[in-house]
């Protein structure tokens, strides 16, 4: 998952794909890249694009899950597990959005 120019990150149909399969580790494991990837990233004042935009989708798909339990036959733990992860990414985003702004406000 890369930063898309003028949009930051995204929750992108790869992650749906490795939600979909319903190998809980893989999940996990996915997940867990997305915010190594968002918290490694060290770019240039505002070249991260809207990240603010990326974490509301993050937490909306969050949301789109709770609601989607019975429409995709989702078990408690696949649900959770998904949940979490993305909520670990949202968490990510904000982060690096965190600390992108306060290298912005630094004084020189």
């Amino acid at each position: 998952m890369e930063p898309t120019p003028g949009r930051g990150y995204e929750v992108t149909p790869d992650l749906v794909m490795a939600a979909a399969t319903r190998d809980l580790p893989a999940q996990v494991a996915a997940f867990a890249e997305v915010a190594k990837k968002v918290d490694a990233h060290r770019l240039p004042a505002g070249a991260f694009g809207n990240v603010e935009a990326s974490a509301t989708a993050a937490n909306a798909h969050v949301d789109f899950l709770e609601s989607s339990r019975t429409r995709f036959a989702l078990t408690d733990e696949h649900l959770n597990t998904m949940i979490a992860g993305m909520k670990l990414a949202a968490a990510a985003i904000q982060r690096f959005d965190a600390n992108n702004a306060a290298r912005m406000n630094a004084k020189p």
